[in-house]
């Protein structure tokens, strides 16, 4: 009988920590151009303060996202995207000091 019950935890917390473990960070630009990460990385801060995260109230970005550089406005559409998105599904709550 309890080697039935163990079994009954084991395949749930399995699936659940490999669930949990494939779950890319969005503030970690996928590979690409240089100018592109450049824009995801500017963008995703950018999601992040219009979203209300914690920690990044008075930040700003250096460059707009109507920057002349194609690779650069597409980066920062999808980091702003995916931080955004991100942050107001998952809110991260910060310990007050």
């Amino acid at each position: 009988m309890e080697r039935i019950a163990w079994r009954h935890w084991l395949m749930p917390t399995v699936l659940l920590t490999a669930a949990c473990s494939t779950v890319p960070d969005p503030a970690t630009p996928p590979p690409g151009a240089a100018e592109w990460r450049q824009g995801y990385i500017d963008g995703c801060v950018a999601g992040y303060v219009e979203a209300g995260r914690e920690g990044y109230h008075g930040r700003y970005i250096t460059r707009h996202p109507d920057a002349a550089d194609a690779d650069y406005r597409i980066g920062w559409e999808g980091g702003h995207r995916a931080c955004y998105e991100e942050e107001r599904r998952v809110p991260r709550l910060m310990p007050s000091a």
